[in-house]
């Protein structure tokens, strides 16, 4: 098993599927934290192709991934903050 780090912009991480497992801890996001999450990188995404902003970089923390099946993307989130 390889453990790597990599840096993925969010654009890659788009074609991917990810599973969050029920042994997952309590804290569950709300359908509207979701969507606000979602919005907030889409509404970013545009300044960062017309370089309307000087910043180019949406940081979001980092999640420890296991891929379930390397032919489908799809990808179990071990651990995430």
């Amino acid at each position: 098993m390889d453990n790597l780090l990599e840096l993925r912009t969010v654009s890659e991480l788009n074609q991917y599927s990810f599973f969050v497992p029920s042994y997952q801890r309590g804290y569950k996001w709300t359908k509207k934290e979701v969507i606000d999450l979602l919005n907030d990188i889409n509404e970013f995404k545009p300044r960062v192709i017309d370089n309307s902003d000087e910043k180019t970089w949406y940081c979001l923390q980092p999640i420890v991934i296991k891929e379930i099946n390397p032919s489908s993307k799809k990808f179990e989130v071990i651990d995430g903050q």
